[in-house]
Formats: structure tokens, sequence, C-alpha cells
């Protein structure tokens, strides 16, 4: 497309072509007989203005300007023809995008010309083909875009003579646009165009007809009759007809987004009918239209999750990989009247149907369709019932990241766990949630506790340790489906809605700082997910799903290591702290030494809890010491009671780097349950500069275990577990030395706590066990559970056997005495 002509550069286009005596078709311009008709209107460069005048005067004088000076420079001077007192003036000798003003000359009296101001202007005439291709027997569509409202256009084209272009037009679907005259002589129709600054963007459309024209291709030619404006237009009249064809079945689960693949041939829009009202109960159509040359495969989606409840034109969409091609959707329909209003497309084959047009003649209950002799090709909708959700697991994520945009999302540290400190984010992930059309309705960082509950899916929390006496405190998502009476409202939010990303496994962060009632931190907690048999996903109550969890919510906690306390006066010296933050926290470290050094590293929190920040005291001499701090980055993320847990400071020395430096690093559990898998782990690093034999022992219940001497390279550790044995209850002290470095402590292995009233008795006996008054040496334990056992229970008195009643008196007299005491 080629634009001969300049845009027009004034903003007075408010009647513009109107109020002119006369203008036949073939005039070269407009003719006025009245000053208002000109005063401050437009005349379009290239035409010939005639002035109709009320008496005779010599000459018409035009200068520049938007007011008359008669000093001002005459640009342009025409003779008045005398034999009827008019005067013609061709505005190609004039300037455009400049104001003029007229005045006569040679008459008896002042005329009323004199002082009018015109704007000299450029149309802008635009035309196009809006498909490069038209089938033989199809319609095109042209567009016309002009500044200027009302004209005469003039059409040729090569191949084509008169009849052949009256043909093409004179049938077009736009009253605005009309054939006004067929000239043989010169091969050309002259079409009336009106009302053009009436559209939008003043872009008129009409259609134009190929029936009966002969194949190839052929360039029109638009030239308005009386201005310089001109444009041309290309289009390819083909024989084959135009196709739209499926690639293939589309296919997805309910409750999805399905991906709808069409090519097409020959034609630059088409239409897609899913199913039939009639033998479905259900219907969607929609059409599309591609306007850029070289794309002949457009992929529609259409969202299953709740068509009754989705509008039309959410549920029909393009797939995200054409947000940068030029593609429309247009008559959207949606039928699915059938359907419960939060229910998802019912699982089945339905027919799918592709044309090259849309019915759109009738709204009745928005049943858009494909005529049958529109179709050219069909296939299958295959919706397939959902796979159910495999399993859920707590995540945590640092406190300080933002994790609701898919991007940051993705470039957060995102960790496995069931414990999280105070103030970080918590998510749950729900592993093949699926349900992307689902998921595509929600906006990050909205709850969407609502929007699971219309699914009949919903997640608990309850506190596992409330206390005696007291109920646990629940939290809910959704109040309609809370099991208990008594509950808070939580809600969960999704980390990012992308459904191009979207991968079918649910990131929820759950907003347990933002509860009803705040969630107790060194408190663990029963997570529960749970779809029960109303949801339109399950169909039954043997069908319903639970999947149970749990976490533990800690006070966030910060500090340095032991070993952090002697540094070696190296190039890469490594300090080492511990915390309960998530994996990817941001650990501010400084050390200060007055009169030496001050320095500062960050550290990054590893997955095992750790954080090590590098400095290089090369240049320090052994035996400095300096302050060593601790802080988390992102601190003002955590409650403000939390400061002092989030720093920790204490004093290093610097010790020579060419020197052994053994270190010590000792873990184990401080309590457990009878039975459980217990270990002490036992870590001797050097890391120091020069080699050393280290003599390692180790004691388990006063027993040694081990004892070795070990010769350590610089950089190099020693690593060792030992195993507790936990069969009975009772206290379990250890002790491990390597070298001059020593660690110690006590493990406690307690009965497991009952779960019914009895338990009362059985923590008192724990608690007379706590201390040396030798209660586990009077058999309360070890007795106990012989005399309990299955032996006499025949012989037993109502309600207690001999043994445990004597038990029960020698517990009560030894509390007795506790009290006493």
């Amino acid at each position: 497309m080629m634009v001969l002509s300049v845009v027009a550069m004034s903003a007075a286009f408010a009647g513009a072509g109107a109020a002119v005596k006369t203008q036949d078709i073939g005039d070269a311009g407009p003719t006025y007989n009245e000053r208002s008709d000109l005063e401050n209107k437009d005349v379009w460069i290239g035409q010939e203005v005639t002035l109709e005048l009320e008496e005779e005067y010599t000459s018409l004088q035009i200068r520049q300007g938007s007011t008359y000076d008669e000093d001002d420079d005459v640009v342009l001077e025409n003779r008045v023809d005398t034999s009827d007192n008019t005067v013609t003036f061709d505005s190609s000798e004039l300037e455009a995008g400049n104001p003029y003003n007229l005045n006569l000359t040679g008459g008896t009296t002042d005329s009323k010309w004199n002082g009018v101001v015109f704007w000299l202007e450029s149309e802008d005439l635009e035309t196009e083909f809006t498909s490069s291709t038209v089938t033989q027997e199809g319609n095109a569509t042209v567009s016309l875009t002009s500044d200027r409202a009302n004209q005469w256009v003039n059409v040729t084209a090569d191949s084509l003579d008169a009849d052949d272009l009256e043909d093409v037009f004179s049938s077009n679907d736009n009253s605005d646009v009309s054939v006004e005259n067929t000239d043989s002589d010169e091969d050309r129709v002259t079409l009336n165009v009106t009302d053009v600054t009436t559209y939008d963007d003043n872009d008129i459309e009409f259609s134009a007809d190929f029936s009966d024209i002969d194949a190839g291709e052929y360039e029109f030619d638009f030239e308005t009759t009386d201005s310089l404006a001109a444009d041309n237009a290309t289009v390819e009249v083909i024989q084959d007809d135009a196709e739209v064809e499926f690639e293939g079945d589309a296919t997805g689960e309910q409750g999805e987004i399905i991906d709808i693949t069409v090519s097409t041939q020959y034609v630059d829009s088409g239409a897609v009918q899913i199913g039939e009202l009639e033998n479905y109960n259900f219907q969607a159509a929609t059409e599309f239209e591609i306007n850029e040359d070289d794309l002949n495969e457009v992929t529609l989606q259409f969202n299953t999750n709740a068509p009754r409840a989705t509008d039309a034109e959410d549920a029909w969409s393009l797939h995200p990989k054409h947000d940068d091609h030029d593609i429309e959707l247009d008559n959207q329909a949606v039928n699915a009247s059938a359907l419960d209003e939060f229910e998802p497309l019912g699982a089945y084959d339905y027919e799918m149907q592709a044309g090259t047009d849309l019915n759109t003649s009738t709204t009745y209950d928005d049943n858009y369709y494909i005529n049958d002799n529109d179709v050219t090709d069909t296939a299958f909708f295959d919706v397939s019932e959902p796979s159910p959700v495999g399993d859920v697991t707590t995540q945590v994520a640092p406190a300080g990241d933002d994790v609701f945009d898919y991007k940051d999302f993705n470039e957060s540290t995102i960790t496995d766990s069931d414990v999280v400190a105070d103030g970080d984010h918590l998510l749950l992930s729900v592993d093949s949630f699926d349900q992307s059309g689902l998921v595509d309705s929600w906006k990050a960082e909205e709850s969407v506790g609502e929007d699971l509950g219309n699914q009949s899916i919903n997640i608990t929390i309850e506190e596992q340790d409330p206390g005696p006496n007291v109920d646990a405190e629940v939290w809910t998502t959704n109040p309609d489906q809370a099991d208990e009476e008594d509950y808070n409202l939580i809600n969960v939010s999704p980390a990012h809605t992308d459904t191009e990303e979207y991968d079918g496994d649910l990131p929820l962060v759950i907003e347990y700082d933002d509860a009803d009632e705040e969630l107790e931190a060194d408190a663990s907690y029963d997570l529960t997910y749970s779809v029960s048999e109303d949801s339109p996903y399950v169909s039954d109550e043997d069908e319903e799903i639970e999947i149970e969890d749990e976490f533990t919510l800690e006070k966030p906690e910060l500090e340095w290591n032991d070993n952090a306390e002697e540094v070696p006066n190296s190039e890469d010296a490594e300090v080492t702290g511990d915390t309960n933050v998530a994996p990817g926290s941001e650990i501010s470290t400084k050390a200060r030494s007055g009169g030496n050094f001050t320095d500062s590293e960050d550290a990054i929190v590893a997955e095992d809890g750790t954080f090590t920040a590098t400095y290089d005291f090369s240049e320090y001499d052994a035996g400095i010491t300096f302050d060593l701090t601790a802080t988390h980055a992102d601190r003002n993320k955590f409650d403000d009671e939390y400061d002092s847990n989030l720093e920790d400071e204490i004093e290093s020395t610097l010790v020579d780097a060419a020197e052994p430096l053994i270190q010590l690093d000792t873990s184990a559990p401080s309590e457990v349950t009878v039975g459980d898998d217990a270990t002490l782990d036992v870590t001797v690093a050097n890391n120091g500069g020069a080699a050393d034999e280290v003599e390692i022992g180790v004691d388990i219940a006063d027993e040694p275990v081990d004892s070795q001497n070990v010769t350590l390279e610089p950089d190099e550790e020693w690593t060792q577990s030992y195993s507790f044995d936990t069969s009975e209850a009772g206290d379990i002290s250890w002790g491990v030395t390597a070298g001059d470095d020593s660690a110690s402590g006590t493990l406690s292995v307690v009965e497991e706590e009952p779960t019914d009233d009895s338990g009362s008795d059985d923590s008192g006996s724990d608690d007379s066990g706590s201390d040396d008054s030798g209660s586990d040496d009077s058999g309360s334990d070890d007795s106990g559970s012989d005399d309990s056992g299955s032996d006499d229970d025949d012989d037993s008195t109502p309600g207690f056997g001999v043994a445990v009643a004597a038990i029960a008196l020698l517990a009560a007299a030894m509390l007795a005495l506790r009290r006493q005491d």
C-alpha cells in the first residue's frame, strides 16, 4: 500500500467538505455562494474553488494568514469572469497546512468575501483490503480512511473494465458507499463515499464481490475526483475454496483450559463451534480474524472450569503465544444452561466444527453456529475426568522475597519444609491440582478460599497441643466447608496465576500472619486438604479426598557457631552460623576490631540452616580480637519482638592460619519418644593451615563408644554418627572430646503421651522421674510396665490389677513426698 497524500496538520475537521452549493461528479472542486460556507473551513489541496459573487468585481486576491492585511503580499490573484460574476482559484498553487484570506477588488462596494479565512489541508486517504486473498465465490472487505467526510472516489484496476468494477462494488454492504457513475471510456467507476468521519478512526469499510472475476492479482487505484489524495490496494483472487482445518482433536481434563489449533488456507478469518445444544446440552462458538500476512495457524483456548459462570469473552481466549500477533476474537458465545453455576464442562467427546463464517443472525440462547454449507472440517473436543490430586507439601520462602509473581516466585528459594520461622512465607504446594481454568480466573495475592469453597475444597489448620481443658484452635479457608462450629478464617493466595507457565502444581501462600486468630509460635499444627463429595469433581463419598500434613511454627533464631570464636587469619576465612529462617534468606555480617579493621560480608542461608561468610584476614596478625555480628538482612519483615532473635554478636579471635585449627561440631536431639531413632552426629574439622593429629573420644550413657587418633590435613574434616538406645525411657548422657575441644549433652527418652484421662497419672510419673529422687530406680517405669502386662490378667481386681493398684499407691506416696519437699 502506498500513501500519496500528506497527513493533515490542522485539527479543524469539523464541517469539512460540507456547505457547498453544488459539486457534481467530475467537478474539480466545490462552488460557494455564502460566506459562512467557507469561513474557517477546510479546502483540500488540489481542489479548484469557485466563488459566486454578489456583483461585479475585477479580481480575487489571496494572502497568507488568518487575518487580512492589505500590506501583506498577495500570493495568488485571479481575474473574475464577468459573464457570470464567478471567480475560481486552483488550491494546488498554495501550500498545504496554512491559513489564507480573501479580498475582491474593482467593485463599487466591499464584497462579503473580503476577510474570509480558509485553511488549506492535504487529505489523508488510505485504502486497503483487510484480507490479502479472496476466493472467486467470496467477498473481500475494503477499508477506506480519510479525514474528509464526503467525497467522490474514482476506482480503476488493471485488467478490469468498467463493468467488472461495477460488479465488484455495486452490491457492497455499506449504504454510505455507492457506485454513482460507470465510465466505460475510462474503465472506471466513481464511488460516492459519505459520512466517513462518523466511523471510528475515520475508517469506513465496505465489501467487494469477486464472484465474477477471474483468478489473479489485482491492484486497485483509488483517487478523489477533486483533490490530490490517492492510494492503491492489492488483492489476490484465487480459485481454491477457503478452508479452516483442525490440526487434530482438542484434549484436556475437566477444569482445564484446552487448546484448539486450526490452520487456514486462502482465508484470514474463520469460526469454531464446540458441541450442539440439542445433542450435548452445551454449545460454544467464536470467530477469529488474522490481521497479518504469513500467519495461517492460530490456537484458540476454551476454559472448561465453569462455563455457566464464566462470561463468553472470558471462556474463549487466544493462546498466550499470540500475544505479539494481530489476531482478533469476535462474537464469542457459550450456552451451558444445563450445568450448575460452578460445575465444569462434563467429561465427554464433543464434536467440533470449523468453518469460514459464524451465523450470528440470531441471539436466542446465545446460540451462534456455523451454517452447514460453511463447515470445512470437524474434530472432537475431548474432555476427560480429572486426575486426583497427588499430594500436598508445606514449603517455606524467605520473608524478604516477593513470591506473588511467576518471575519473582521462580527466582525465590522455595524449600520443602515442615518448619517455618514466624515471619517467613509459608506455602502449600498442591501436586497435580490442574484446573488451569480456575487458576486463570484468579489474581495473585488475592484470597481464593471462597473460589476453592465453590469447588468444595477446604484447607484446615488445627493446633496439635492446645493445652489442658481447652479445645484446639481451628482455622479454615472456607467457613461453609468447616467441620467444626468454632473456627477462625485464614486466607490462602496463589503465588502466581500465569497459566502459560502453570504446570498443574498449585503453589498457595498461607497468610498465617493475617488470620482472624494469630497462630502461636513454637507450636505444631495439623494441616488438612479436603475435597468433599459435594465437589463437582467428586461423584460420591468414596471419591472424597483428605490429605493430611503438619508443620511447626517456630520463633526465628539466628546465632554464630562456637567455631566462629576462633578464625584463621587467612584470605578466605569462613565463619559459620545456624538459623531456622528459610533457606535463601540473606544474612548481613560484620567484623569490627577497634583500630584494626571494619569489614562486612553477606551470607545466604543454606538448605541445612547454616550460613557462611568468607573474610580476608590475611593482612592481620594472630591474636587480634574483634566483634563478629550477624543480622537478618530483612528482619524488618518480622515482628519487632523478634529483633533480638535475628541478630547475634560474639567476640572472636584471629589465630595463625599456618597452624592447625581444630574445631568440633556436634548435633543430637534433646528429647525423643521411646522407640524413635536418635543419633549423635560428630564433625571434627581442621580449619587451619597445617595438619594435626587429633585424639577423638565419644561416650554415650557413661560408656566409651569410640576412641581414636585422626590426622586431619588443612580443610579436612572427620564425620561420624552414633545411635542411641531408645528402647526404654530415661536420660542418656553423652560427651565428645576432640583435642582441646569438648561438647556434652543429655537425651531424654520419654513415653508417648496417652490419649485418655489416665495420661494425667503418667505425666505425674514422668515428672517424678525427671529429678534425682530415684523414681527411675524405684521401678515405676520398668516394673510398672512388666506388672501391667498379660500375666495374671484373670486374677485382676475390678477395674485394677493387683500390680497396677500397687503402682498407683506408690506413685501417690512419692507425689506426697515431693509436695512435702
